[in-house]
């Protein structure tokens, strides 16, 4: 299985992405809000995820709780074939919403001026009656 890529929870934690995002988000707080289906030698004492869902939600930016929730899925993930499976899926549509391990980059690909720009280059001919406001 991949690893839980910290910088793609921290991106999903930064309601980055809009209602993609938050759908995105609202699918990782199912699948660790998702009761355990521990193998017979996994220890009954595991951590949900939980906790540090909650502590990444309330510190969207904190690496040190994204690294956590990350162990813990990952843990997760090691002693149950059904959560396994699952956050394979979330992870790949995660992905999809946040390429390039969760950095946000906005880009212009073609010419752009501001209205601004194209006020600010109006030329003003002729003879106002009285003052002209801009």
């Amino acid at each position: 299985m991949d690893p839980v890529s910290v910088g793609l929870l921290l991106a999903v934690a930064g309601g980055v992405g809009g209602a993609v995002g938050d759908q995105t988000w609202n699918g990782l707080s199912a699948l660790v809000r998702r009761p355990h289906q521990h193998s017979s030698n996994a220890a009954v004492t595991d951590p949900s995820g939980v906790d540090e869902l909650v502590a990444l939600q309330q510190t969207p930016t904190n690496r040190e709780v994204a690294t956590r929730l990350a162990g813990v899925l990952q843990a997760r993930a090691d002693t149950d074939a059904r959560f396994h499976a699952a956050l394979q899926e979330w992870l790949a549509q995660a992905k999809v919403a946040f390429p390039g391990d969760g950095d946000v980059h906005n880009q212009i690909s073609e010419p752009f001026r501001s209205s601004l720009d194209r006020a600010t280059r109006v030329a003003v001919t002729g003879e106002a009656p009285g003052p002209l406001l801009m």
